[in-house]
């Protein structure tokens, strides 16, 4: 049986490590333009939910720190593990990267309020789970609101500005 699973393995790596054609026009990956975003906004989001765990959970500010500040830093590398990819229409970039990133709001934070609660649940393991899990769902809610927010900004300017696309 071990060898029999040592040859699937053998096999499923070398299967995965074939290269594959790589294409110039393949599109724009939303990470590299979402990453730097979501670190700069990791600070000012973890203070912001900070705030919300210690009205909503009665923490020390302290304490809510440290339960924002660890669950977002999971959360942010657990979100992006699969990031899509946009067609690469030059033209009209302007207007697709706003959309793309506030429809990417949507996953992330189901995500953020399920990794967050699950990382403030473990340490937090004297609050009740019920007032955890409405920590995560308000934190995020507000968190999330705020970066709507920019990112509708974000796409209006762009369409007032170059009227939609990036030409």
């Amino acid at each position: 049986m071990t060898a029999r699973r040592g040859g699937l393995v053998l096999a499923l790596a070398a299967v995965l490590s074939a290269p594959a054609p790589a294409w110039a026009d393949a599109g724009v990956p939303m990470l590299v333009l979402l990453w730097p975003a979501a670190w700069a906004l990791l600070v000012p989001v973890v203070l912001l939910e900070a705030e919300v765990a210690r009205r909503r959970l009665a923490l020390t500010y302290r304490d809510g720190l440290r339960v924002a500040g660890v669950a977002n830093a999971v959360s942010t590398f657990a979100v992006t593990v699969q990031s899509p990819w946009l067609i690469p229409y030059e033209a009209d970039l302007g207007w697709m990267i706003p959309v793309a990133a506030l429809v990417l709001c949507v996953p992330f934070f189901f995500m953020s309020v399920v990794v967050e609660g699950f990382i403030a649940r473990r340490l937090l393991a004297s609050h009740a789970p019920a007032h955890v899990r409405s920590w995560s769902w308000r934190a995020n809610l507000t968190s999330y609101g705020a970066i709507v927010a920019l990112g509708a900004a974000a796409l209006i300017y762009s369409t007032l500005t170059r009227g939609g696309t990036t030409a």
